[in-house]
């Protein structure tokens, strides 16, 4: 807001990307601009709206200036609408001008010719930027450039922060997940930030894909979709796992010791209980020994396959990591 503000400084067309609640964002640049002059007229509408069955100089010259007294050795109307400074005192508001290539067109002549006590034309658009080069009077802003992943990713931790009935943990996995699938967009961020990603978030993005496109698009990139959950698995899972690790060395710490030292088929030696990784508690000691529970001996199997499977590159299920996501306030 700041900077488009001052950039009206210096160019009179400015580009801007669709932010998120653009309606909220647009009144208040409106407010913005009649603190400087509350003289302002302003014009607002979509690009589609201007279908007067005309060249679009000409529709804007007929609306705004009948009379002219305009003939084509002036040169272009765009020129010529910039010069007159037909459009002074007026703020003209175009939204979606991706859906029409001739207010692109139009603008990008009128800033060359046009006077900083010129009207002004604010020109918004989805998806990529229209216009590929610098132009001169254009000023172009791109949302992604003022959003970072941190910014997505502290957005989505205060989303998931409302849900009730989370762990720690839970929502630690939530927020790692969903604002890797967010994107730059935080109404998507606060749709994700569920207890919904929890169960299957390839499911989820499936459900949202009618309203938003980057969710849309993650449903066409199912490999992908499981990278993101293996990252925020390993962020995590893992230090649970890890965690756990600890608590069966420090459980079983006299039993293990007795079995030490080893060489481990990497020819590394063993010579305390924690320098031993679970696959070396398994084979040296409980393979033989066994636990003093089954419920120790089965958290152990599955902490072990979880480990492996993590380890070469492979996402647990939705069940796996809630089970061990609530290891966390056992122990």
């Amino acid at each position: 807001m700041h900077d488009t503000i001052s950039a009206n400084m210096q160019y009179r067309v400015l580009l801007i990307e669709e932010a998120p609640y653009p309606e909220s964002y647009l009144q208040m640049y409106e407010e913005a601009l009649m603190q400087s002059d509350s003289n302002l007229l302003f014009e607002k509408g979509f690009a589609d709206d201007w279908t007067e069955g005309q060249e679009l100089s000409t529709v804007i010259m007929n609306r705004y200036a009948p009379h002219a007294d305009y003939h084509p050795m002036d040169g272009s109307r765009a020129a010529f609408i910039a010069k007159n400074q037909v459009l002074e005192g007026r703020v003209l508001i175009i939204r979606q001008i991706e859906e029409r290539q001739d207010w692109l067109d139009f603008s990008v002549e009128y800033a060359r010719h046009c006077p900083m006590s010129g009207g002004l034309i604010i020109l918004t658009y989805r998806g990529s930027t229209p216009l590929t080069s610098a132009r001169k009077g254009v000023s172009v802003f791109k949302w992604n450039s003022y959003i970072s992943k941190y910014d997505i990713q502290l957005f989505a931790s205060n989303c998931v922060a409302d849900q009730l009935g989370l762990s720690d943990p839970e929502r630690h996995y939530i927020t790692q997940i969903a604002s890797r699938l967010t994107g730059t967009d935080p109404e998507l961020c606060e749709a994700l930030a569920t207890r919904e990603l929890l169960d299957c978030p390839l499911t989820l993005c499936q459900r949202l894909s009618d309203d938003y496109e980057t969710a849309k698009q993650w449903t066409n990139k199912p490999r992908l979709v499981d990278s993101i959950v293996w990252e925020a698995q390993i962020h995590v899972v893992f230090p649970i796992v890890e965690r756990m690790r600890k608590y069966y060395i420090k459980t079983y710490y006299d039993r293990l010791l007795a079995v030490l030292p080893q060489l481990d088929e990497f020819e590394k030696e063993l010579c305390e209980p924690e320098d031993m990784e679970l696959r070396h508690m398994w084979y040296y000691y409980f393979k033989t020994n066994g636990f003093q529970s089954k419920e120790e001996q089965r958290t152990f199997n599955m902490l072990y396959k979880a480990r492996n499977s993590l380890a070469h590159l492979d996402a647990l299920s939705c069940d796996e990591v809630l089970e061990i996501l609530r290891l966390w306030e056992q122990r």
